[in-house]
């Protein structure tokens, strides 16, 4: 078979090689053209445009026999593939959808800000801390009093006004537990750790954590907390600033 292109439209055309040598009509246009022999058989117009456009190889290229000058401008912009893509077998990114190394990162979190409570809630805090730690030396103390009184023989009833000193301290550390709660945390966690500062030694434990947090946020309103808590003379002086 013969492929040629017509002189008049470029119609390419593929004819038998025993039309070579003879006119036919173009199939496209009507006009007469001239069948080439097989041996001057022209390429078609559009390779024959693409090979026009495709430069030529120079003289360097062709004595090393290295690839065309436009194969390899490709094959320098293409990266070179990855360690693990040559382990993997997996063929070159060039080849594969193209990957950004630039992507903006994963949007983060925003941290919600601590607020922390009204100058009228943190002096309530600071005389319900008073009286906590009030209650922590009175518990300590008890205890330090009863050994002493056990280990010197003290009989049993000579320690019933300890024992009724130590209840009221207890129920007034738990009353005054559930109120911090409130300002704290919620009426649930008031509840349960009032409950629970009734229980001897977990009660103690309470009272120091209660305190622990109270101490935390009187710090971060600003106030100097010591060992008995802020002077209230503190939220007097505050309110003559403003």
């Amino acid at each position: 078979m013969i492929r040629f292109a017509c002189s008049n439209c470029d119609e390419e055309m593929e004819i038998s090689d025993r039309m070579a040598g003879k006119k036919i009509e173009c199939v496209e246009c009507g006009a007469r053209v001239r069948v080439p022999d097989a041996e001057d058989e022209e390429p078609p117009k559009r390779r024959r445009e693409t090979e026009e456009e495709a430069p030529a190889p120079r003289r360097s290229e062709i004595a090393e026999g290295g690839p065309p000058r436009r194969q390899r401008e490709i094959e320098e912009e293409s990266p070179p593939p990855r360690q693990g893509e040559i382990a993997e077998g997996k063929p070159p990114r060039s080849r594969r959808e193209p990957e950004y190394d630039d992507e903006p990162p994963p949007p983060r979190k925003k941290k919600k800000k601590r607020r922390g409570l009204r100058r009228s809630d943190l002096r309530q805090v600071a005389i319900y801390q008073k009286v906590i730690l009030l209650c922590i030396l009175v518990y300590l103390l008890l205890v330090v009093v009863n050994l002493v009184l056990q280990s010197i023989g003290m009989p049993p009833f000579a320690l019933l006004p300890l024992a009724l000193v130590a209840i009221g301290a207890v129920i007034t550390g738990a009353v005054f537990v559930f109120m911090m709660s409130l300002k704290l945390y919620s009426v649930g966690v008031g509840v349960l750790l009032g409950i629970l500062t009734l229980i001897p030694i977990i009660g103690l434990i309470v009272l120091l954590v209660i305190n622990g947090k109270a101490t935390a946020a009187l710090r971060f309103g600003g106030f100097d907390v010591g060992l008995l808590g802020v002077p209230l003379w503190q939220f007097d002086k505050r309110d003559n600033e403003y």
